[in-house]
């Protein structure tokens, strides 16, 4: 799969920041992973094989002072030069020299617009590759319902729907189309425009097969259909995602 290579770790203890900071940056396709304290932050970085792209993180966090996390990230040599943003209500230079000494290159004072986040973060990482944080998405959600089908024993089909290269019709909104015409618990998934994954909880080979030929009377001739199921193709997300479009 397609690595987005603009993966973000927010640490703030506060909820209701949280909860907005990230909404507004995967609105923008960035891939937000996020930790409520130094803890929690430090854990993640070291399970996580893949390193972060950039850490914001706030300065007063509940187990940690923020100053001292950034030292214990700046140990994993992985993270040496990873940049770091802190969050603070905490203007006084000092401070925010200090933070700057240890490794962190961009500062924002609490209260901040989501627009003013925005524009920091790409500054200095960059705006996300087209299509990738939907990749990453499609991983997700296709490993949390292996995960369910497995617990259950149930039945899982994935449909990977492309366009054909000789065709040059008027382009629609196919996302749109298929999700208004498959089922609440369907998961449609366009990374591109010429390419849709349609997860199918609850749907065997043959059911998988059924949806595709209602697919191929909405879809008309602009499209190619391939499907695979959860186990025969495949025991996890990787695996079958390999197999439909290797």
């Amino acid at each position: 799969m397609v690595d987005p290579k603009k993966r973000i770790l927010l640490i703030e203890d506060s909820t209701l920041s949280r909860f907005w900071a990230k909404k507004a940056l995967e609105e923008k396709g960035y891939y937000v992973d996020e930790a409520a304290t130094g803890r929690e932050a430090l854990t993640r970085i070291k399970g996580n094989d893949k390193v972060y792209d950039l850490i914001i993180s706030d300065i007063h966090l509940p187990d940690y002072n923020g100053l001292d996390l950034i030292e214990s990230i700046k140990k994993d040599r992985r993270y040496l030069y990873v940049p770091i943003m802190i969050l603070t209500v905490d203007n006084k230079l000092p401070v925010i020299k200090r933070a700057i000494e240890l490794g962190a290159v961009e500062y924002m004072c609490k209260p901040f617009s989501m627009d003013e986040l925005i524009k920091r973060v790409a500054k200095i990482i960059g705006m996300p590759e087209s299509g990738g944080y939907k990749l990453l998405l499609l991983e997700d959600i296709l490993r949390k319902e292996i995960k369910r089908a497995e617990r259950g024993s149930l039945k899982l089909s994935v449909i990977y729907i492309s366009k054909r290269k000789d065709n040059d019709g008027r382009e629609e909104d196919i996302e749109a189309v298929l999700k208004n015409n498959l089922r609440e618990i369907d998961s449609v998934i366009a990374v591109s425009e010429k390419e849709v994954f349609v997860i199918l909880p609850l749907t065997g080979r043959d059911g998988a097969e059924v949806v595709v030929n209602k697919l191929k009377t909405l879809l008309k001739e602009e499209w190619n259909f391939l499907v695979l199921s959860y186990p025969e193709d495949g025991h996890n997300e990787k695996d079958l995602l390999h197999n439909l479009i290797k």
